[in-house]
């Protein structure tokens, strides 16, 4: 009795923690460093699964990393929209202000910590672009059939960074000047080096989550 009683006690525990962490992609590899689709006819991929249930075999699949919120395929499983929201839950409604913020710039309704109201005339982040603006500039400047790859991999990188940049200043692992370096590569990234630079991205978010 009292080890079913703990069991039961411990799932509790475990579905409240889940509830409140964040859903991120994981595992923190870049999609845009896989190899290259493989060759094959549509007979060629019945034996092999579809994970993520695009409809892309994973055999065929360069996209195939958790991402909630996104919405359709190409040809490559990689998809075409994302809801930066899908799945996450916030500390209250100005950590939730701040992620839309990264996401869009807009910062009407937000407050800072101090209670006061946010204004928008602080330097932009990423100079001036925000995180849908960011993602445009970066995969306009690789070649075309690596651009949805990339583009997934930035839409799972600013799920990640931005929820917890959005955090409180007093317990975030992500602060603005992490924002600022980490932008000021992304600025200047072209190919072949786009995709690395994302998987350094992605280490360096992981490492500064972990040390909290």
């Amino acid at each position: 009795m009292r080890r079913a009683a703990a069991a039961v006690w411990i799932a509790g525990i475990l579905s409240i923690l889940a509830s409140v962490m964040p859903s991120v992609a994981a595992p923190l590899t870049a999609s845009c460093l896989a190899r290259a689709v493989p060759e094959g006819s549509p007979a060629d991929d019945v034996p092999f699964p579809d994970s993520d249930g695009d409809g892309v075999p994973d055999r065929r699949d360069r996209c195939s990393a958790p991402l909630p919120g996104a919405t359709g395929a190409d040809g490559e499983g990689c998809p075409t929209a994302i809801d930066p929201y899908a799945a996450l839950s916030f500390d209250g409604t100005t950590h939730r202000g701040w992620y839309r913020r990264f996401w869009t710039g807009a910062c009407d309704g937000i407050v800072d910590d101090a209670g006061e109201r946010a204004t928008c005339s602080f330097v932009k982040l990423f100079h001036p672009e925000y995180w849908h603006e960011t993602v445009g500039i970066v995969t306009a400047r690789v070649p075309d059939d690596a651009r949805a790859a990339v583009r997934f991999d930035l839409w799972r990188l600013g799920r990640l960074i931005g929820h917890e940049w959005a955090r409180a200043n007093a317990v975030r692992a992500i602060d603005s000047d992490d924002i600022d370096v980490w932008g000021a590569r992304l600025r200047v990234a072209v190919a072949p080096e786009t995709c690395r630079i994302i998987q350094d991205l992605f280490d360096a978010a992981a490492a500064k989550l972990d040390r909290r």
